[in-house]
């Protein structure tokens, strides 16, 4: 099998696609996006504390039968009993609290505060996402690069099987030597373990590419791009520091970073806020029997309400509420920290990647004079020793140094594109 007939197979599998694939199918993503629906479920949340609270009951009472009230009569001609309370009460009452505080001080901070996270949860799955695709691309290149030092250690192995026959056939002769016919039994030998060496490399490489685009047992992948065809990625017109300012206006991760410190620093407000007294509006309707307002009260149905205000305040507020803000301005000086940690490790990545680029460019033109030039070697050695010039065994070195020179090429291309997808997703330039 050629290189040929391996690269850019119609319906292959392209690093775009395994990208796409992995980003859609991320297991980690999709528990990012429930925390991106649990962020929405809190600001929800917000809104529904907000709002008056609204009671409604019902009682049944009940009471025990009193000792008769008697009054003596003034004229002395006997007594007089006031009739009891009634032994059965009913009451009906809706009462309705209004949190003017919350209103006030906390509901729009809090309301903000929310879409905060719930932004911050959204880059951070969009960032999660992202980063699967980039894996899934690198794992995808290391699949083609087994999958190619397969290919070609078997042409070696094809190869040192032919050498062999041939230089069996020139022994038997009496034309070679038997340390000629040893040295191409261990060529072979050789070869073969190779092989099995490439064998296993390809199939943990095609179970790390399965296991990062999801790809069920029975989907058969094929490579579907030209690893070793001309790359308009190769090069990166920007400077390092113009990749610098590009990279931090556009990372998910710094934008997430951003979102949940300004989520922390209005909850610090919001805690400070505790130390306040707490205002609150109140209204009760209640329709009764008998009505508790009236005297003497009777078997008989009434309503009555009331309105009012209250203003509270413990001194443990001040312990809570100091106390609450200190842990929100420390998470947020954590937040803070963490995000200076990443911004140092996205520079080591840029300065990484974009330094690795420009050494693969020089590594392909590189590989391409030594594969030209291992080739013009193999040919020259192969008249030469058709002439009885060179031995088989200067045949044979020239053989292996053909095909390591064609290794060096894949490797040297391969490179090329890792780096781009390494400098592309540390810039954040991920496909949205």
């Amino acid at each position: 099998m050629r290189l040929e007939d391996v690269l850019g197979q119609s319906g292959g599998l392209t690093a775009q696609d395994a990208g796409r694939r992995a980003a859609q199918t991320s297991v980690q993503a999709s528990v990012e996006r429930e925390k991106v629906l649990s962020a929405k479920n809190e600001r929800s949340k917000v809104i529904w504390n907000a709002l008056p609270k609204l009671t409604l009951s019902g009682t049944y009472t009940r009471f025990s039968p009193p000792p008769p009230i008697v009054f003596p009569d003034p004229t002395g001609m006997g007594s007089t009993e006031i009739p009891s309370a009634p032994l059965n009460a009913y009451v009906l009452s809706a009462s309705l609290n209004v949190p003017f505080t919350e209103y006030f001080l906390r509901m729009v901070q809090a309301l903000h505060g929310a879409g905060d996270n719930e932004d911050a949860a959204a880059l951070t799955e969009q960032a999660t996402r992202a980063a699967a695709a980039a894996g899934a691309k690198l794992a995808y290149y290391d699949w083609v690069r087994a999958r190619l030092q397969r290919v070609l250690t078997e042409q070696a192995l094809d190869q040192a099987k032919g050498q062999r026959v041939r230089v069996e056939a020139l022994h038997s002769a009496g034309r070679a030597a038997e340390a000629d016919l040893q040295q191409a039994l261990a060529f072979q030998a050789d070869a073969a373990l190779t092989v099995s060496q490439a064998d296993t490399l390809q199939a943990i490489a095609e179970q790390r590419l399965r296991t990062a685009v999801h790809a069920p047992a029975e989907e058969q992948l094929r490579v579907g791009e030209n690893v070793l065809a001309p790359f308009s990625g190769a090069e990166e017109g920007r400077s390092l520091d113009e990749l610098y300012r590009e990279a931090e206006s556009q990372r998910l991760e710094l934008k997430a970073f951003d979102k949940g410190s300004s989520a922390l620093e209005r909850l610090h407000a919001i805690e400070k806020t505790r130390l306040l007294p707490r205002l609150e509006g109140f209204g009760n309707y209640a329709y009764a029997n008998p009505n508790p307002r009236a005297f003497p009260q009777t078997n008989h149905w009434d309503d009555y309400w009331q309105l009012g205000m209250s203003l509270t305040w413990s001194p443990s507020d001040i312990g809570t509420g100091l106390t609450g803000a200190e842990s929100a301005r420390s998470q947020r000086e954590q937040l803070l920290s963490q995000r200076t940690l990443a911004v140092e490790g996205m520079r080591l990545d840029i300065a990484s990647a974009y330094h690795a680029l420009a050494q693969a460019r020089v590594n392909v033109g590189t590989a391409e004079q030594g594969e030209r030039a291992a080739v013009a070697a193999l040919d020259a050695r192969t008249r030469l020793e058709e002439q009885g010039l060179a031995t088989t065994l200067e045949l044979m070195q020239a053989q292996t140094a053909q095909v390591q020179a064609r290794l060096n090429l894949i490797d040297a291309h391969i490179a090329l594109r890792v780096a781009r997808v390494q400098l592309d997703h540390a810039l954040g330039r991920d496909e949205r």
